[in-house]
């Protein structure tokens, strides 16, 4: 193991930090600068924990469902909501910080959202954390809390919040700053997406005869998972089993649907994968077949012919709305000096 992580490229392993799903789906590196540790003290010796991270699964990766409808991961409710008010959030002491890089064209209201891992007691169970941009302007953050560590502080979680802009190929370094305590917001539910106009299906032509699951319609049927919860964007989890036209399962093959929705910014991130892994469904097989995915009502992936192996899935991840171009590093020696990625020369 310690030849392996000899060898490992530093930025694969703040990326395990960082694949709490961002708003791209991307993330790692370290900044050079606003460090909240600094770069000439001693990084710790040893590993004493990991921060708990969301495997988002690679396509057609091995993935065995033992039970049918149920998910094949450990999905946590969120244990905090905190959301400030603009007009009450107050900058303390810095944590650290995170870059946002654009990657595109000029942006403004970019959502964003990244896994987070924090030092032992960094973040007391009483604090809360905002953003402060160069120019002083601080920006709301929700907090998912995910882990927590022996003596209540935060160990990870997921932060989402919206920038006001990013010029064209900016970078922009935002300080985590503690804070007043948050009100704890009641979450949202599905009901303004879907007025929205959002749909999302996904569809496989097998052996001549559809198969198909809707998002929005699991949605409406009220037996979505939540996993992000707040004022700035709520995240819930469903799945089904693919049906046809009458109604009939198919014995093998089923949808998760991950949607990601950012308030009032009709903007929603997509997550769809497809599943042929029950573990106890009898003859498992390969299956051939045409596979298309829709948000919005048009066609944002197709494919023929496409061979789905017996127990694996295969997985990928649109947006309904503009996508944010951004591309989210994270501070690599506070990660370090937290104990959250082991200790390498950096």
């Amino acid at each position: 193991m310690r030849n392996l992580l000899s060898q490992t490229n530093p930025t694969m392993l703040v990326a395990i930090i960082g694949c709490v799903t961002l708003t791209a789906c991307g993330g790692g590196g370290a900044p050079e600068t606003q460090l909240a540790v600094s770069p000439s003290a001693p990084a710790p010796s040893s590993v004493l924990g990991t921060a708990p991270v969301t495997t988002a699964g690679l396509i057609q990766s091995s993935a065995v469902n033992t039970t049918q409808g149920a998910s094949s991961s450990l999905l946590l409710t969120p244990t905090t909501v905190l959301t400030p008010s603009p007009a009450s959030i107050v900058g303390g002491a810095q944590i650290t910080d995170v870059r946002f890089e654009n990657t595109g064209a000029a942006q403004t209201g970019v959502p964003v959202t990244f896994g987070h891992a924090f030092a032992v007691g960094a973040v007391a169970a009483a604090d809360a954390v905002v953003g402060k941009l160069p120019d002083g302007t601080m920006v709301p953050l929700q907090l998912d809390v995910k882990a927590r560590h022996a003596d209540g502080s935060i160990r990870h979680a997921v932060i989402s919040a919206v920038l006001p802009s990013l010029a064209a190929a900016q970078t922009q370094t935002m300080a985590l700053v503690k804070t007043a305590p948050y009100a704890t917001t009641t979450a949202a539910g599905p009901s303004a997406l879907l007025s929205s106009g959002f749909t999302a299906a996904a569809n496989v032509t097998l052996a001549g005869e559809e198969y198909s699951a809707s998002a929005d319609a699991l949605l409406k049927g009220g037996n979505a998972t939540t996993w992000l919860a707040g004022a700035i964007v709520n995240e819930w989890h469903v799945s089904a089993p693919l049906k046809n036209a009458q109604g009939a399962e198919h014995p093998h093959l089923a949808a998760r649907f991950a949607i990601r929705y950012y308030t009032g910014s009709k903007k929603a991130r997509v997550d769809v994968t497809i599943e042929n892994n029950w573990a106890y469904e009898a003859a498992p097989q390969n299956f051939v077949y045409d596979a298309q995915v829709l948000v919005g009502g048009q066609p944002v992936f197709t494919k023929a012919g496409m061979t789905h192996y017996h127990h694996a899935r295969w997985r990928k991840v649109f947006w309904f709305g503009q996508e944010p171009q951004v591309h989210i590093k994270h501070n690599t020696a506070y990660l370090i000096a937290s104990k959250a990625v082991p200790n390498y020369d950096q």
